[in-house]
């Protein structure tokens, strides 16, 4: 207890003398003052060391607090070991790693004692692997000064007469004792500074999208003062960038008005020519004139909203409702496939302002709330889509049909494309239909992050720094805002924090940055255990439609593996991930699925026919006689190997179930379509009878392994670095994989005998 008690003065100290030696240790070392002595921090403390209240007295959200305040604690003493490793390139060892006491206090104090005779070793900057190009000139204009870090600029626009220049100036704030009037949250869209504004006096360009923003903002008789991170930031200077975009949180919680920017979309170019009732499974397709007898605005959402919410239905939903609940949910749809709702930074722009934000859509204007009961309506519906269909009285009418058809297009897509609305929902203040997040756990970061892998962002380093505000405060500090850095170090850095806390699920949602189609195109300098946090569809892929990758299979049958005696081992540093684990069997063959041709189904059949004959050749020439009759007794059936080629798809069920249901014709549609999904992965066979599919690219010699606590299989490729000592085996990650064998299957395996090791991956 008394060495439990010490602990934060030992962490305490180190971090003050090392902050002190290097200005890359203060964020960890205000982290730590904050989680120490911050309000939030003293609170989670008196909970979890309350003794007078045994476990069993707690309420869930204490047991919540006290849980998440251990959490932050590891986080902390993790980070911390992390940056000693990276700043003062220290090469840690397998058994420093099995010495490690639960806590890893012990080695955080060890490494710093081996530190004290070492120098840091200087930053590697982005420019040096990642180049940042020159920042496009903006007009003549240069900003005064460096911002100091508690200050910020707001921009004036002056009242002006439409068609005429745009005339503004910048002042100077102090984020702590002034006000900030309002706050911009749009899409900059393309990169091209085309359109002039000035300010002071001086041009500065600007995008075309901020142009007509600023167009549609300015008043014509009085002034109008909003924070626009576009211009309010020099976006050129490294340094100041950093430190605004910690502010970015205050900014946004003190604007006493943030306007989200939706804009004129759908574009002209954009909506079809037919109308709904021509073109009914077209989302995009305009509504007809008077549609349903009324002649309000298709865009007009809170007049349509209003007439829903009023309208009587009888006792069979008639025509009119069908088509009133047609424009809302088409109204939404549009809202909500803009591209400002994929967006990392507009999270943190929605869910901060203390008030509600005001949308602007086309001509209108209506509060965020007045959205959330919209897409409340939506999802009803979606929800009651079966007993819609059974109550609804449809005749075989054509203009009939066709209503049908819009109402299941609108209400489909909405439930399949919901997107970025529920954690949206979760993070404002406001209550919904579904509750907003108070347990601390659920605004972590990396629940945050496994939460956003829809979104994206232009620079992929701001998918991490834009949800700094959005956690816990001591949390947040923990995440180095520092655009000196390259995306490959970020994201190293986030992978180990994961990995060093809770190496789950979480982390299944983001490929790993050597698979292909990866934001590094395969082609990541650093270690093969770093995932690529820019972006990840895997969560919205439907496997009831075939309509999933492997990358989406993986995310949901990838079985989680735990040590048969003893803890699991999962450590990463800046260079290597020691990890206990499994080596199951090593690949005897495996080959590239290319085009299957004209017929998917043909293709696929003589490509199989191709493999397994080689497969064959090598199981049986790697079995001894007394074995071969099991070994053939062992191979994969089909109906496992069919099922992992189709991902599990049910319509691949659905057809197994037909007599030669592979070479009908009325199925050809249905099967090229699922045989797609699997086209330039790789198919293997391993000496023990197991077929997959690989993320990437494998060879023979490569092992299907298993980490403990890490989701799925990996393939692990043997490497040997200059100057190793021969008996230090280390391996990179290849790719992740997908088996014919099932979990239970594999477990059995296991029990009969596959040894327990320690990984050290590279």
């Amino acid at each position: 207890m008394k060495d439990q008690r010490a602990q934060p003065t030992l962490i305490g100290s180190i971090l003050e003398d090392l902050s002190k030696r290097d200005s890359r240790f203060r964020f960890i070392k205000e982290s730590f003052d904050e989680f120490r002595y911050g309000e939030f921090a003293r609170q989670l403390e008196a909970i979890a060391s309350n003794p007078a209240r045994p476990d069993e007295d707690r309420s869930s959200e204490e047991k919540y607090m006290g849980s998440y305040l251990a959490y932050l604690s590891k986080d902390l003493i993790n980070s911390t070991i992390y940056e000693l490793l990276n700043v003062f390139d220290i090469d840690l060892t397998l058994d420093q790693v099995l010495e490690a006491d639960d806590g890893n206090v012990g080695l955080l104090k060890a490494l710093h004692k081996i530190s004290e005779s070492l120098v840091p070793q200087p930053a590697k900057t982005a420019s040096l692997d990642n180049p940042i190009p020159n920042p496009q000139k903006r007009g003549n204009y240069q900003y005064p000064n460096r911002l100091q870090s508690s200050n910020i600029r707001v921009l004036r626009i002056q009242p002006g007469l439409n068609g005429s220049l745009i005339e503004c100036q910048l002042e100077e704030r102090n984020i702590d004792n002034d006000s900030i009037e309002e706050a911009l949250s749009y899409v900059w869209g393309k990169p091209v500074f085309d359109k002039t504004i000035t300010i002071d006096g001086i041009p500065f360009d600007i995008t075309t999208n901020l142009y007509n923003i600023l167009h549609r903002l300015r008043r014509k008789d009085i002034t109008r003062m909003i924070w626009i991170d576009a211009i309010c930031i020099n976006q050129s200077d490294v340094e100041e960038k950093g430190h605004q975009v910690r502010l970015m949180r205050d900014i946004y919680s003190k604007a006493l008005e943030t306007n989200i920017w939706i804009g004129d979309w759908p574009t002209e170019q954009m909506i079809p020519r037919s109308d709904l009732m021509e073109n009914p499974g077209n989302i995009l397709a305009p509504v007809p004139e008077n549609f349903g007898g009324h002649s309000m605005d298709q865009y007009d959402l809170v007049h349509i909203l209003k007439e829903c919410l009023e309208y009587q239905i009888t006792d069979t939903w008639d025509e009119i409702w069908l088509k009133l609940n047609i424009m809302l949910v088409r109204c939404v749809n549009v809202i909500m496939m803009h591209e400002w709702w994929e967006r990392t930074w507009t999270i943190q722009e929605a869910a901060l302002p203390p008030n509600e934000p005001i949308i602007h859509f086309r001509s209108y204007q209506f509060p965020y709330n007045t959205l959330v009961a919209a897409t409340n309506a939506a999802t009803k519906l979606f929800k009651d889509i079966v007993k819609i269909h059974r109550v609804c009285n449809f005749t075989e009418a054509t203009s009939m049909t066709n209503i049908h058809v819009a109402f299941n297009t609108q209400v489909l897509h909405w439930g399949a494309n919901r997107g970025s609305e529920p954690l949206l929902r979760m993070l404002r203040p406001e209550k919904g239909e579904e509750t907003f997040i108070t347990n601390p756990w659920d605004r972590c970061f990396s629940f945050l992050l496994s939460e956003s892998s829809t979104y994206r962002a232009t620079d992929p380093r701001d998918k991490i720094f834009a949800l700094e505000s959005l956690t816990v405060e001591s949390e947040r500090l923990l995440i180095n805002v520092d655009y000196n850095e390259s995306t490959e170090a970020v994201f190293r850095r986030i992978t180990a924090r994961y990995l060093n806390q809770f190496p789950g699920d979480r982390l299944l949602r983001y490929k790993l940055s050597i698979e292909p189609n990866s934001s590094f195109n395969g082609n990541a300098p650093g270690p093969s255990w770093v995932h690529d946090f820019a972006y990840s569809d895997a969560r919205k892929q439907s496997i009831n439609m075939g309509q999933i990758d492997l990358y989406g299979h993986l995310l949901r049958n990838s079985p989680v593996y735990e040590p048969l005696s003893g803890q699991a081992i999962c450590f990463a540093t800046p260079k290597t991930l020691f990890c206990s684990g499994i080596s199951t069997s090593a690949i005897c063959t495996a080959k590239l699925i290319t085009d299957l041709g004209e017929n998917p189904c043909k293709g696929l059949c003589r490509f199989l026919e191709g493999f397994l004959s080689e497969a064959l050749e090598e199981w049986i020439e790697g079995a001894t006689a007394d074995s071969l009759l099991e070994s053939r007794m062992s191979f994969p059936a089909e109906d496992d190997i069919m099922k992992l080629l189709t991902l599990g798809s049910p319509l691949w069920r659905k057809f197994s179930e037909e007599p030669n249901s592979m070479i009908l014709a009325e199925n050809y549609k249905y099967m090229s379509g699922l045989f797609s999904k699997i086209t330039g992965t790789y198919l293997f066979a391993t000496r023990d009878q197991t077929i997959g599919l690989a993320t990437a690219p494998v060879q023979k010699g490569d092992i299907l392994s298993i980490i403990h606590r890490y989701p799925g299989y990996v393939i692990l490729r043997g490497v040997k670095c200059q100057g190793e000592s021969q008996d230090v085996e280390k391996y990179r990650i290849v790719a992740r994989a997908a088996i014919t064998e099932n979990q239970d299957k594999m477990r059995a395996r296991i029990d009969k005998g596959l040894q327990e090791r320690v990984f050290q991956i590279i």
